[in-house]
């Protein structure tokens, strides 16, 4: 045999001594030329300084495996040391001890039995050990093959024969990263993405694998620029776009989430799941006819996506269109039977149809899933708010506050519940937090009012009233009730513009015939008695014509 150049370090622990010997002797008379402390110290060397020279001179690695190696220090210091110079190690298995999982990327050669065949195939891995890039292009494409025919273990022991003959290959690390990611064997995928990544820093997909890895590790902000640095590699990676979405989404980052989905999918319009991302985006942002157009279009990719029915459900219910809402919480239910939101969604439905029962099973049921859901709580205490039940509406209300310390509906729903109980300024109390909390929340200024009207505090009832008209100018019902609080002021002028406004705004408005009629009374200017007449004349025939309706 010729001039071999692997020149192999064999490490091993003390109860494996005679083995190492018989195996270093064994490879010399294949001609292999291996570096043994029993066989190989210099004359008058210590130890520790001839292991430092051989690890530096060695080639290769042959770790002999077993359960005292596994849990020694001095062994394991040594095999790190190869694996942080990037030299190739074989594994020479002397008992069942699992194998390291930094090392089980590398070869093995199974000793416990039939020494002779592991020798043979050790020598084999040896030969083929040396620096081979033309035979490691051949061995690469066989680990290819056994990929794309889903035999992921195979192709992982190829490519790591390709790494050992060719360990600056960085498409080999790529690709065996691959395989272990599909395999679930996350951390080792993770190393293998930044040995190729290492080797060659164009290579985008490597990138974006390895932002897959720390996102789903929790490690959003190395993921994102892993993602941002596949984009500059490769500005058309529609799954680059829709992950690097993904975490600015979770980070909070709402803008940057939505011009990504975007342009995934841009990119991928056919294919990409942006289209569920983005539609539920759209749908916090109260833009429901933009969030059911691409909950239509996920549905139509992934028809078996129970989130999209959920969120589509949710648009639908704040559109006002409850059946729609009511068949999507029902389809995704089908899908998925654990989903508490949608439980409490269907529940809400069946509210405001009247089923309180079947709402009550809903939300019920939603709490059974998670007793920490404040939302179901919020929910259960309307149901029971509507039921007329506002002793447990409160207790329920209170507990979403408990859970939800921040929601400014939860605290506006209460204030309601304890105005209903004539608690009208405990009623007060949380409509101020409310609209501390969401300084925009109509609703809330507008209930506030009403409990100042209660309590007889007019001016502070039309400064609440005032302020609700500021954020939405076109609702009826704060002009009517600011022009109960003129007229109860004797603002006889001011109260007769609020109700006419009313009535330009809801021709229908009864109350606020009946209303304006007793302002005129009121008032008794000439001519008013003929207007009250006329207003009380036509509050009659709206309030008979619903009576007769119903």
């Amino acid at each position: 045999m010729g001039e071999i150049q692997t020149y192999p370090f064999i490490n091993y622990a003390n109860d494996q001594e005679a083995f190492a010997a018989r195996l270093h002797d064994d490879l010399k008379k294949q001609g292999y030329t291996a570096w043994l402390d029993q066989r190989d110290l210099l004359p008058g060397e210590i130890w520790s300084q001839g292991v430092n020279r051989a690890l530096h001179t060695c080639t290769h690695m042959i770790l002999v495996w077993s359960a005292e190696a596994e849990a020694s220090p001095e062994i394991e210091s040594e095999w790190v040391h190869f694996i942080t110079t990037n030299k190739p190690i074989l594994l020479a298995l002397r008992d069942r001890v699992p194998v390291h999982y930094n090392l089980q990327r590398f070869p093995t050669v199974d000793f416990t039995s039939d020494y002779g065949g592991a020798l043979q195939r050790l020598i084999t891995h040896l030969s083929a050990n040396n620096h081979n890039p033309e035979a490691a292009a051949l061995v690469l494409e066989q680990g290819n093959a056994a990929f794309h025919s889903y035999d992921y273990t195979t192709a992982i022991k190829a490519y790591s024969r390709v790494i050992a003959m060719d360990p600056a290959n960085a498409t080999a690390f790529h690709s065996r990263g691959l395989a272990y990611f599909e395999l679930g064997h996350f951390d080792r995928a993770l190393e293998d993405f930044t040995e190729a990544i290492r080797l060659d820093p164009q290579l985008a997909e490597a990138h974006y694998f390895q932002g897959r890895i720390l996102r789903n590790q929790g490690q959003h902000a190395r993921a994102l620029a892993a993602f941002t640095e596949a984009l500059r590699l490769n500005p058309n990676f529609a799954q680059a776009a829709y992950y690097r979405g993904l975490t600015y989404d979770i980070l909070g980052n709402t803008d940057h989430a939505l011009t990504d989905y975007t342009h995934a999918i841009d990119l991928d319009p056919e294919n990409t799941p942006a289209y569920g991302m983005r539609g539920s985006i759209y749908f916090a942002q109260d833009a429901y006819e933009a969030a059911l157009h691409d909950l239509d279009r996920a549905i139509l990719l992934n028809p078996a996506d129970p989130t999209a029915y959920l969120i589509r459900g949710k648009a639908y219910e704040a559109l006002g269109e409850e059946q729609a809402a009511l068949k999507d919480f029902i389809q995704a239910l089908k899908l998925d039977d654990s989903l508490a939101e949608a439980y409490w969604g269907r529940g809400l439905i069946y509210s405001e149809l009247g089923n309180f029962q079947a709402a009550l099973d809903d939300l019920n049921y939603a709490l059974r899933l998670n007793k920490a859901d404040g939302m179901a709580f919020l929910a259960r205490g309307d149901v029971y708010y509507s039921m007329n039940e506002c002793k447990r509406a409160l207790e329920d209300y209170a507990e979403a506050i408990r859970l939800m310390p921040n929601n400014p509906n939860a605290f506006h729903n209460r204030g309601v519940a304890l105005q209903a109980s004539q608690q009208l300024q405990a009623a007060i109390d949380d409509y101020n937090r409310a609209i501390q909390l969401d300084p925009r929340f109509e609703l809330a200024y507008f209930n506030r009012g009403n409990a100042h009207y209660e309590l007889g505090q007019l001016n502070a009832a039309l400064a609440d009233y005032d302020q609700a008209l500021e954020i939405e100018p076109d609702d009826p019902n704060s002009f009517h009730n600011r022009g109960i609080t003129y007229n109860k002021l004797g603002m006889y002028d001011e109260a007769l513009a609020d109700f006419t406004h009313v009535l330009q705004l809801a021709p229908n408005y009864a109350e606020a015939y009946y209303n304006r009629h007793l302002n005129y009374i009121q008032r008794g200017a000439p001519g008013d008695d003929r207007l009250a007449k006329a207003d009380l004349e036509q509050y009659r025939r709206l309030t008979q014509s619903t009576t007769r309706r119903r």
